[in-house]
C-alpha cells in the first residue's frame, strides 16, 4: 500500500540547497506575512504586489517573496531592485537552485517570523479589504490551523466584479467527509497558514504531485487540525496557462488520485463497495478529461472512462457535494 498521508519531513529536502538575500528590509513583529512564491512572472507578480500594497486599515504585516529562478539579474530582480529595495519589511530571496513548487512553498515557512503566513500565488489578486476580513475571522476561530479564502475565478484581463467584504458572518468548517470527493479547500493562494502546524507537518511533499496541496489538508485534518474556508470572495484566482489541463497532468492525476482514494478508504475502513464507488466517483472524471481535451479513451485498474450519463451525473452531485452538504451542514455562522 502506498503511504501517501504518512509522516514525511519535506524541509529535509531543500536543507541543504541554499537562498540568497537579495533584499531584506527585516521582518516587524506582528502576526502575518504574506508569501508569494514566484517565478518568471514578474508582469503578473506587479499586479499581486499592488493588491497586498493596497490592503485597507492598519494591521501589520512583512512581505516574503521568494523567487525559484536561481538566474542572477533577470527581469524580477531588476523590477524589484527597483521598485521595493527602499520597502520596510519587505524581503526578497532566490533559491540558488530551482528546488520545484513544493520545494519553494516550504521555503516560505522555512524563511517566515510571524506566527502565520498568507500564501499568494504570484498571478492571483487580493481584495483590499483581505486582511481586514482574515484578521477578524482569526479573532473569532483562534485555534484555526489553515484559513482558505473564497476566490473569484479570474481569466487574467477583466476584473471580475465583486464587492469586498470586511465583516464575515460565516465560516465553512471542514473536515474529511468535506474532503473526501475533491479538494475542497481549493487552491493554497490566499490560504492562511499556522506556521507551526505545517512544520510539524513536515511541509508540502512534492512526490504527491499534482495533488500536493490537497494531500497537505488532508494530513492537518487527520492531525485534528481546524480547517476552515470563508464565505466570502476575498481574492481574484487566475485561470489561465494551467498546468493542471496537461495531458500529461491528467495521467499523474489519475495516478495520484487512485493511490490516494485507495489508502483514504483504507485509513476510513471502507467496505469493498463505498471504496470502489470512491475510486470509480474520482478516476471516471479524469479519465472523461482525458477523452474529451485529448480524444483519448482509456480505462485505469478496471474502471472505464465515463461517458455522458456519468458527466451529468457527476455534475449533480458534486453540485450537492458542495452547496447542500458543505455550504449547509457545516457552515458556522458568528
Amino acid at each position: 500500500m502506498s503511504n501517501i498521508l504518512g509522516n514525511k519531513n519535506s524541509f529535509g529536502i531543500i536543507e541543504n540547497e541554499g537562498v540568497i538575500p537579495v533584499i531584506d528590509n527585516g521582518f516587524q513583529n506582528c502576526l502575518f506575512t504574506i508569501g508569494i512564491p514566484t517565478f518568471k512572472r514578474v508582469e503578473d507578480l506587479k499586479e499581486a504586489l499592488d493588491s497586498v500594497y493596497s490592503q485597507l486599515g492598519d494591521i501589520k504585516y512583512n512581505v516574503l517573496v521568494v523567487d525559484n529562478n536561481p538566474d542572477r539579474n533577470d527581469e524580477t530582480e531588476t523590477f524589484l531592485q527597483t521598485s521595493y529595495s527602499h520597502k520596510a519589511f519587505f524581503s526578497y530571496y532566490k533559491n540558488s537552485e530551482n528546488i520545484g513548487m513544493a520545494g519553494n512553498w516550504n521555503r516560505l515557512f522555512q524563511l517566515v517570523h510571524t506566527p502565520y503566513l498568507i500564501m499568494l500565488h504570484d498571478d492571483d489578486y487580493l481584495f483590499s479589504s483581505f486582511l481586514i476580513y482574515i484578521d477578524s475571522l482569526l479573532k473569532h476561530v483562534p485555534n484555526a490551523a489553515v484559513i482558505n479564502s473564497k476566490k473569484v475565478l479570474w481569466n487574467g484581463h477583466l476584473r471580475a466584479k465583486s464587492t469586498p467584504v470586511s465583516c464575515p458572518r460565516s465560516y465553512i468548517c471542514h473536515s474529511i467527509n468535506t474532503n473526501l470527493f475533491s479538494f475542497e479547500t481549493k487552491a493554497p493562494s490566499g490560504c492562511l497558514f499556522r506556521v507551526e502546524d505545517v512544520i510539524k507537518m513536515g511541509g508540502f511533499d512534492s512526490e504527491t504531485y499534482p495533488s500536493i496541496d490537497y494531500v497537505a489538508i488532508l494530513k492537518l485534518l487527520f492531525a485534528g487540525k481546524t480547517i476552515i474556508t470563508t464565505t466570502d470572495n476575498l481574492m481574484l484566482y487566475r485561470q489561465v496557462d494551467n498546468a493542471s489541463c496537461k495531458e500529461s497532468t491528467i495521467r499523474q492525476w489519475i495516478k495520484m488520485e487512485y493511490d490516494l482514494k485507495t489508502e483514504l478508504s483504507i485509513i476510513l475502513k471502507f467496505d469493498n463497495v463505498r471504496k470502489r464507488y470512491l475510486l470509480s466517483h474520482t478516476i471516471k472524471y479524469w479519465l472523461y478529461c482525458l477523452k474529451t481535451q485529448y480524444s483519448i479513451k482509456e480505462s485505469y485498474k478496471g474502471i472505464k472512462c465515463g461517458g455522458r450519463l456519468f458527466i451529468i451525473y457527476f455534475i449533480i452531485f458534486q453540485f450537492f457535494y458542495q452547496r447542500v452538504y458543505i455550504n449547509h451542514v457545516k457552515r458556522v455562522r458568528i
